[in-house]
């Protein structure tokens, strides 16, 4: 279907499903269609779905797409008329197909359900085609349309060891496709001696953009670079690849602060005896038994955070054995999700239950005060609730979600190796009780 045909079929759709409506009652009819039947691997297709309803929404049952991603973005209804005094809207779903791999793809029939009745559209045949070998640069990731690229990093301004985030961010529909990794390995090469990290990658789905997220540590004093990175994706309308660069980004690295001994002034202090009273007598064994108290209290603190960092550590260990122990992506996703919650009871004491992907986000950050680590456990939490329930979100492909599991692993074992805030620590220790309940 081309995109001309597409479009004369959304105009005409509403008033030609009405009158198929009127003819059966019974069926709900179901149009699906597309801007083009002809892509390119990554690139971004919509598909329109589209339903004649009276007042409640239908219940669609996309299939899953063999070498291909397809994720539902937004529905809307509005009304169309009715027969009668019988009220009509039109119910319209869009979608994304992203193919992953070239060939003559066909989109099963998509059902839709509503009140005891029930269609499904005809099957949606899609040509892709891979792009180019010719002229393919190495900076290419896979993504396929128009794009911007920009980086950041935060904080510029640190001491040798401190660490700070790197971020390169695509917008746009090429970053869809983008699945592979930038080069960043002139970043190694800097005078600053910097250590990189990979954190997991941050994907909007719409307005599409996705997010390569560095944690760097400078080892040497100095100023300089972060140097320029560049990204390549394919323009299928002038069928030629487009190059774009990053600016470099500045950062300063102060050395860590040492102690001058000729800076220390010693001064003999001045003593005054004047006796000893009951007064001060008193005082003196107040104080010592304050120190003594204080001193228990940290050695307990001590001890009971020394215990909740081991178990954080097992807890991991076993996470990922059970994870490669399972074969479905719903116990996949349940041995995550299940891991979280109980990192949380150990972190923040949070009472062990039902895990929303909001909930996941706050408590990491109340636990390491990482804003980064709080967004992509809400994101990993996000992806094992879809895993869980893949059956009744037929959209998500099963590869697709394989990947987005891989990828809450690797979320979860980075949290397990990040201190614990000290103040979280220091307050669940004063508020235990002497039994080690929390108190109210």
């Amino acid at each position: 279907m081309s995109w001309h045909s597409a479009l004369w079929v959304g105009m005409i759709a509403p008033s030609s499903l009405l009158a198929s409506l009127l003819i059966d009652p019974e069926t709900l009819k179901v149009l699906v269609s597309a801007k083009q039947s002809t892509c390119y691997v990554g690139e971004s297709v919509p598909l329109s779905v589209e339903v004649v309803v009276s007042v409640e929404r239908p219940t669609l049952s996309p299939p899953t797409v063999e070498g291909g991603d397809l994720t539902l973005l937004k529905t809307e209804m509005k009304p169309v008329g009715g027969a009668g005094e019988v009220e009509r809207n039109l119910f319209k779903a869009i979608y994304e197909l992203i193919p992953r791999r070239p060939g003559n793809m066909t989109i099963a029939p998509i059902r839709a359900r509503l009140s005891g009745r029930s269609g499904a559209s005809s099957p949606l045949k899609i040509e892709v085609k891979p792009p180019p070998l010719s002229g393919r640069p190495r900076t290419f990731l896979g993504g396929v349309g128009d794009f911007e690229v920009e980086a950041d990093a935060e904080p510029t301004s640190i001491r040798v060891g401190g660490t700070l985030e790197f971020r390169v961010t695509l917008r746009g529909p090429g970053a869809r496709g983008s699945t592979g990794v930038p080069d960043i390995s002139r970043l190694t090469k800097t005078p600053l001696g910097l250590s990189v990290e990979s954190l997991p990658a941050q994907v909007v789905l719409d307005p599409p953009s996705r997010t390569f997220v560095y944690q760097l540590r400078p080892t040497r004093a100095g100023a300089g670079i972060l140097p320029p990175v560049a990204i390549a994706a394919f323009n299928p309308k002038t069928e030629r690849y487009v190059t774009k660069v990053t600016a470099g980004i500045p950062i300063h690295v102060s050395e860590a602060p040492t102690l001058d001994p000729s800076m220390v002034h010693y001064e003999k202090p001045v003593v005054q005896n004047r006796g000893f009273s009951a007064w001060r007598v008193g005082s003196f064994v107040l104080a010592a038994s304050l120190v003594m108290a204080i001193a228990i209290a940290l050695r307990n603190s001590q001890t009971r955070r020394n215990t909740t960092v081991k178990a954080i550590t097992i807890l991991a260990r076993e996470t990922a054995a059970r994870y490669q122990s399972v074969p479905s992506l719903e116990e996949r996703g349940r041995v995550i999700n299940d891991g979280f919650v109980a990192y949380l009871a150990l972190a923040i004491a949070r009472p062990e239950g039902a895990l929303t992907p909001e909930e996941a986000v706050l408590g990491v950050i109340e636990a390491t005060d990482s804003e980064t680590l709080g967004r992509a456990a809400g994101m990993a939490v996000f992806d094992c609730d879809q895993a869980q329930f893949h059956e009744r979100l037929p959209e998500l492909a099963a590869e697709r979600l394989s990947r987005s599991l891989d990828q809450a692993l690797q979320v979860f074992q980075q949290l397990s190796k990040t201190p614990l805030t000290v103040a979280k620590e220091a307050e669940r220790v004063i508020n235990k009780n002497d039994d080690g309940f929390e108190t109210q």
